[in-house]
């Protein structure tokens, strides 16, 4: 439903947002042996479609207590008499700030803020809030003071041991104190993924002083990410020669953005295809998420790739090739038409000598240029041409490139 709801998408930097956020606050469909329920990733799909553009700072403090998110580093398993550290280090280490911001000792007092939490999953457990909506254990939260950063966190009697004053008063204390004592490495942490996820992958390819200056802007618009994202998506670094083509396609990208651009359904189940390249909606390989980069073409992934593709074009009935033509103003100039056609499916203009392959042997099919019109007008070989001329773009190491 997800890779159909990117297909449909009118704004696909929208969804890719989406998918931004769920790789970055992770939890995995399948953990040790066992899974987390479907019904609680849709909701934690949920938080994620409505926090997406919003404040981080408020996004940080939605998903500690997300049921899902909460299954899955064993927050329901977090009690004073055994303090669970998995999610007080992810929020610190992958989630904020950053490895390096934080020491042992405020994890472990994270740990005991964290405690008392659970979700009603299973029909033989206490669903006060709901089925599957996170609840308070009063019983099993550590009412006793802590210290994280160096900020204090008040004790508790057993009258302000409810869910809505440890909600507010510790778990939400949680989160300001990181974004107050760590604001600076927040921002630069936060920017870099950004920037890593929309321009560019390589660690040596990151610009430092456009990362600095997201980073200033993230701070100064107390940690809206709107502005952010918008500031980069419309900058012209983004748009900077030097960043175009560079980007290998995640599986999601591959998958849903070759269907959007043929406006073509999927012919094969897309989850299917994603995870042949190694890539599951909702289930990343571990709480860090998705390695990507070079990681994503591989001996295996490869075929795969080019394997989906083909069945996508294979699929497609003469009067879609050819509706798929007519989109572009020219399509009635074969050589104007080859060239909307790299532009519209490659991330770089071609050279020559690729150019009169794709326009001479595939699209026309060795045929005269004049040859185009007749063959438009038979409908079914200038169809043949279309798909010649996809065929040969899916063989290009570029094809795979953003």
């Amino acid at each position: 439903w997800w890779a159909e709801l990117m297909r449909k998408e009118g704004i696909p930097a929208i969804e890719k947002l989406t998918q931004f956020w769920s790789s970055h606050f992770t939890s995995e469909f399948t953990v040790d042996e066992g899974y987390i329920p479907p019904q609680l990733l849709y909701r934690q799909n949920k938080l994620i479609r409505e926090s997406r553009l919003g404040n981080f700072k408020q996004f940080a403090k939605d998903i500690t207590l997300d049921g899902a998110m909460l299954v899955y580093l064993g927050g329901t398993l977090n009690t004073k008499k055994s303090p669970n550290e998995n999610y007080g280090r992810e929020l610190m280490e992958l989630y904020t700030c950053g490895l390096g911001q934080y020491s042992e000792g405020d994890v472990k007092e994270a740990a005991r803020v964290l405690t008392g939490w659970r979700v009603g999953r299973f029909n033989d457990e206490p669903k006060p809030n709901g089925d599957y909506a996170t609840y308070f254990s009063p019983p099993d939260h550590d009412a006793g003071s802590k210290q994280v950063l160096g900020m204090s966190i008040v004790a508790r009697d057993t009258d302000t041991n409810t869910e809505y004053l440890v909600k507010t008063e510790e778990i939400n204390k949680l989160v300001d104190i990181i974004f107050e004592i760590r604001a600076d490495a927040i921002a630069q942490f936060i920017s870099r993924k950004i920037y890593r996820y929309f321009v560019y992958s390589s660690p040596s390819g990151t610009d430092e002083n456009v990362i600095e200056q997201m980073a200033t802007l993230f701070k100064q618009n107390n940690f809206q990410i709107r502005p952010l994202i918008a500031t980069l998506l419309k900058s012209a670094h983004f748009f900077d020669e030097a960043n175009i083509g560079v980007q290998i396609k995640t599986p999601v990208e591959y998958v849903v953005g070759f269907a959007r651009q043929l406006s073509k359904a999927f012919v094969t189940d897309a989850g299917t295809s994603m995870a042949s390249m190694e890539q599951t909606l909702m289930d990343p390989p571990n709480v860090s998420g998705w390695e990507g980069y070079h990681r994503w073409i591989s001996t295996k992934t490869y075929p795969n790739r080019r394997q989906f593709a083909a069945a996508l074009v294979s699929a497609m009935t003469n009067q879609e090739l050819i509706d798929l033509a007519k989109q572009f103003p020219d399509y009635t100039d074969a050589d104007k038409l080859t060239a909307a056609l790299e532009a519209f499916f490659l991330p770089k203009p071609v050279i020559a000598s690729r150019h009169k392959y794709y326009l001479e042997e595939a699209l026309l099919q060795k045929q005269p240029v004049y040859e185009w019109q007749g063959m438009l007008n038979d409908g079914t070989s200038a169809a043949r041409g279309i798909k010649a001329v996809l065929m040969a773009f899916i063989k290009a190491p570029d094809f795979h490139l953003c």
